[in-house]
C-alpha cells in the first residue's frame, strides 16, 4: 500500500510495535514506561513523512545487496560480543537487556531477544537521525566518512548511550563505551548499506544472546524432530520470499 508515493507503509511495523505495547500495559514499571512512549513515538514519526510527503524512509533490505547485509549484520554481532566480553566483567544483559517485564523468563527473552531490538533500532537509528537529517536540509551520504555522516554516527551513539545511562541506570565508564561503540556500529551500518536489516540483526543478535534467547532456540532444536525443524524453515523461508508479507521499513 503506497501511500503519497514516498514509501512502503508496513502494517508489520505496526502489528510488533502494537504486541510491544500490548506487553508493557500488563507490566506497570517504570521501563515499561519508557519503552511505551519510544514506541508511541516511532509510530508516529514514522507514518507522519510518509503521509504528508516530508520525505522517504529507507528499505528495510536492499534486495540486490541483501545478502551482504546479513553477513555485515551477523559478523558486525559477532565482533562486538567477543569485543565486550574482553571489555568489561558486567553481563551483557545488565546493559542491553535489563528485565521490566515481571517474572515470567519467557516473556522476557522474547521482548528483550526480539522485540525491543527492533524498537531501538527503528527509534535510535532510523526516526530519529532522518527526522534531525531532514530538519537540517541534509540526508544519508553516501560516503560513511563524510563530515555529515561522522557527526551523525557520534551523535546518536551518543544518544543511545545517555538513555542507558539514564533509563536503564548504566554508569560504569566500560560499560557506556560499550553502548557508545555498539550505537557506533549500528549508525554506521544504517548509513553504509542505506538499510536497517544489518543493524537489526547485530541489536537482536547481541540481545537475543544476552538474555540467552540462542541457548533455548538451541536446545529446542536438539530435541525437536526433524521433520518439524524442516518444517519451520520452510515457513520462515516462504515468509521472507513472499511479496504478499511486507516487513517493517520494507520498500
Amino acid at each position: 500500500m503506497a501511500i503519497g508515493n514516498k514509501a512502503q507503509f508496513s502494517d508489520d511495523l505496526w502489528f510488533l510495535m502494537i504486541v510491544l505495547l500490548f506487553l508493557i500495559i500488563n507490566w506497570n514499571m517504570p521501563m515499561a514506561s519508557i519503552y511505551s512512549h519510544m514506541t508511541h513515538i516511532a509510530m508516529w514519526g514514522y507514518i507522519l513523512p510518509i503521509v504528508l510527503g516530508l520525505f522517504a524512509w529507507i528499505p528495510l533490505s536492499n534486495k540486490p545487496n541483501r545478502m551482504n547485509e546479513i553477513i555485515a549484520g551477523i559478523v558486525v554481532a559477532i565482533g562486538f560480543i567477543w569485543f565486550y566480553k574482553r571489555l568489561t566483567a558486567t553481563p551483557l544483559a545488565t546493559v542491553f537487556a535489563t528485565t521490566a517485564f515481571g517474572e515470567s523468563v519467557y516473556v522476557h527473552k522474547f521482548v528483550f531477544g526480539g522485540l525491543i531490538p527492533i524498537i531501538e533500532t527503528v527509534f535510535f537509528f532510523v526516526i530519529l537521525p532522518l527526522w534531525a537529517l531532514w530538519k537540517m536540509g541534509k540526508s544519508l551520504d553516501r560516503s560513511l566518512v563524510s563530515v555529515d555522516n561522522i557527526i551523525t554516527i557520534i551523535a546518536f551513539a551518543s544518544i543511545f548511550a545517555v538513555f542507558h545511562m539514564t533509563a536503564k541506570g548504566i554508569t560504569n565508564t566500560p560499560d557506556l563505551f560499550a553502548t557508545f561503540l555498539f550505537g557506533a556500529l549500528s549508525m554506521g551500518l544504517v548509513i553504509f548499506f542505506k538499510s536497517v536489516l544489518p543493524a537489526l540483526l547485530l541489536h537482536t543478535i547481541v540481545n537475543s544472546y544476552s538474555v540467552g534467547l540462542s541457548d533455548i532456540i538451541t536446545t529446542k532444536m536438539m530435541t525437536a524432530s526433524p521433520i518439524m525443524i524442516v518444517a519451520g524453515i520452510g515457513i520462515v523461508i516462504y515468509l521472507i520470499s513472499s511479496k504478499r508479507v511486507r516487513f517493517p521499513l520494507a520498500g
